[in-house]
């Protein structure tokens, strides 16, 4: 009986899993329609903004905006990890006690 109990959990867990990812791939295949269709966009920022002339970005798509603003948020959080963690443990050995007031007051 216990076993049985352990089986429909983890199925029930996997399910679970598996229905979140599915979830996921939904709102991001909705995230691109939305940021591709630059005429959705048009439309949308003229009515809030009539009286601007011009209300889309004309050199580049929102797509290549967005695909841009990923890059640099990534690489940005990359440089962050690869100095963060050093330091952080760094200053948790003897050989960085004296820092870690100002690494913590940085943080």
């Amino acid at each position: 009986l216990k076993r049985l109990r352990l089986k429909q959990q983890a199925q029930v867990m996997r399910n679970r899993r598996i229905s979140r990812w599915i979830l996921l791939t939904i709102f991001i295949g909705i995230f691109v329609v939305l940021i591709a269709n630059m005429s959705w966009w048009e439309n949308a920022l003229r009515f809030f903004f009539p009286g601007e002339p011009q209300v889309i970005h004309p050199r580049a798509s929102l797509l290549v905006l967005v695909g841009k603003h990923l890059e640099l948020v990534l690489i940005s959080s990359t440089i962050t990890v690869l100095i963060g963690i050093p330091f952080g443990i760094w200053v948790t050995h003897p050989s960085g006690k004296d820092f870690l007031p100002i690494i913590t007051d940085i943080t």
